[in-house]
């Protein structure tokens, strides 16, 4: 009898759950991005980012990273739920990718990395605001906090970026 040849990595990661990187929206809302769409987490002074003339409110403007030019936008503002002060140092960015087009999504807080089971994913539709659903594949419980799962790739295809970005 020939035993099947088992796939460490795959044992582990149905084991553990896939990536995803935490960040703080609002002062009550978590929300997790899956790590296959996040490029990279960075803090960097709020004087590297440039601002743009007749922008949406939550584009805060351009910023020249590791010789790439990405828009930085505020995602909790985007997402309707109050804005960063104005007063920070620095902003928390998490640059977001789909396919050539990067973008820069400030947070007041990047809480680190957590794994869980995509399949815990449950809808949110008729419990958040109908103009987040677009942008949220639903909702995880996970260590008694409720997640937001968002979706990068209608983020940066969002209809207030249409021709902007």
């Amino acid at each position: 009898m020939k035993l099947p040849i088992l796939d460490v990595q795959t044992l582990q990661q149905k084991a553990i759950g896939e990536p995803f990187l935490k960040v703080q929206l609002s002062a009550q809302q978590l929300a997790v991005l899956p790590m296959a769409q996040a490029q990279e987490a960075i803090a960097i002074p709020t004087s590297r980012v440039t601002p743009m003339p007749n922008m949406p409110a939550c584009v805060l403007g351009l910023l020249n990273h590791k010789s790439r030019v990405i828009w930085v936008v505020s995602l909790p503002q985007m997402l309707g739920l109050e804005a960063q002060s104005l007063n920070v140092q620095q902003y928390n960015i998490a640059i977001i990718r789909s396919g050539k087009t990067s973008l820069g999504l400030v947070v007041p807080e990047i809480q680190g990395v957590v794994r869980f089971d995509p399949e815990t994913v449950q809808s949110v539709e008729g419990e958040v605001r109908p103009e987040l659903v677009p942008y949220l594949r639903g909702c995880s419980i996970q260590e008694q906090e409720m997640l937001w799962v968002l979706d990068a790739e209608s983020i940066i295809r969002a209809p207030i970026f249409t021709g902007n970005l």
